[in-house]
């Protein structure tokens, strides 16, 4: 679902509301072969408890013709890439997704409630 967010870009992110508390979790998955590209999971301990946006690297990937980037364990958040691939050319990327996590499971003492979020996906060459 679509969130109204004053710290997203353009005000704007896609919510879910957190089931899988402590975890930080997203990656690629390539549709065309049916391979996990890349997965992190950051650590509880490693999560900002401030409740902001924050960048996170997917590292440098080659998208293939069907891929996607996925925001959340449950793969519930995400973008199919294919649109930036380019037959020929070479698909190589550095991937960010911008994510927040709110709410006491993240932020101690915080009253929202705990959500995952994802404003932005950044493909730089």
């Amino acid at each position: 679902m679509y969130l109204r967010d004053a710290d997203a870009a353009g005000g704007v992110a896609l919510k879910l509301t957190e089931e899988q508390h402590g975890k930080l979790q997203f990656g690629m998955y390539d549709t065309a072969n049916k391979k996990m590209l890349y997965n992190r999971t950051v650590p509880a301990d490693q999560i900002p408890a401030d409740g902001k946006f924050h960048l996170y690297s997917l590292g440098r990937v080659t998208l293939s013709p069907d891929c996607y980037v996925w925001g959340h364990p449950s793969c519930r958040i995400q973008r199919n890439l294919s649109e930036f691939y380019r037959p020929g050319a070479d698909n190589t990327y550095e991937i960010l997704l911008s994510l927040k996590v709110q709410g006491p499971a993240y932020v101690p003492g915080s009253a929202d409630p705990d959500a995952f979020l994802m404003d932005r996906i950044i493909l730089m060459r």
